[in-house]
């Protein structure tokens, strides 16, 4: 009577776990006021960034009209767009709107090939932390896991403590981190910051 041995291989399977060696809290640099992303009409909130082949940097957010107050996000956002020749801003706002038609709103996640396993940010009470997993699947803390506490560094020396600090977004180019991107809210006022990183 035979033996059938059946042997699943899976894509890691045999493969040597990469180390877990990614450190964005100590890339952060400090903020400029170019990098904060403010519209005095609208409250924005939340962001995506690409970059197109002219090599411009354009900007995805969610928006709402500050007449509303902060909390008409739930009937009033929509998703709007603006351009930068860099990541970190400043960014030129578009006059039409990408989505307005419906309420819309916003982990920001990527594979890191260097590093060879996938990266995500969150958000947590008190800071901005990230999870990796090796496979996609299983996820876990990273070794660095806190990028930054609630709150953000200028050049100036001024130290902003916002209300919220949310929706983070890394804008990843050339398999690197390039820019931070989060929405905060302070008072009656909400924005997006592009915290830039060291290469």
């Amino acid at each position: 009577m035979g033996i059938l041995v059946l042997l699943i291989i899976t894509p890691s399977a045999g493969a040597q776990e990469q180390d877990d060696d990614l450190n964005l809290s100590e890339k952060i640099l400090p903020v400029t006021d170019s990098n904060v992303f403010r519209d005095h009409n609208y409250y924005n909130w939340g962001c995506s960034i690409i970059k197109s082949e002219d090599g411009e940097y354009h900007l995805f957010y969610s928006r709402w009209p500050r007449e509303y107050s902060f909390y008409s996000w739930l009937t009033y956002s929509e998703i709007a767009h603006a351009v930068s020749e860099k990541s970190e801003g400043p960014f030129k706002i578009e006059s039409k709107a990408v989505i307005d038609y419906m309420d819309t709103e916003d982990v920001s996640m990527w594979y890191d090939p260097k590093q060879d396993r996938f990266y995500a940010v969150f958000h947590a009470h008190n800071y901005i932390g990230m999870i990796t997993s090796n496979d996609g699947y299983n996820w876990k803390s990273a070794k660095y896991a806190e990028i930054s506490p609630k709150s953000i560094s200028f050049a100036d020396g001024r130290i902003l403590k916002p209300d919220r600090m949310e929706r983070p977004f890394i804008y990843i180019e050339k398999n690197n981190p390039i820019v931070l991107a989060i929405a905060v809210k302070k008072g009656n006022d909400s924005y997006t910051i592009f915290v830039p990183f060291k290469e």
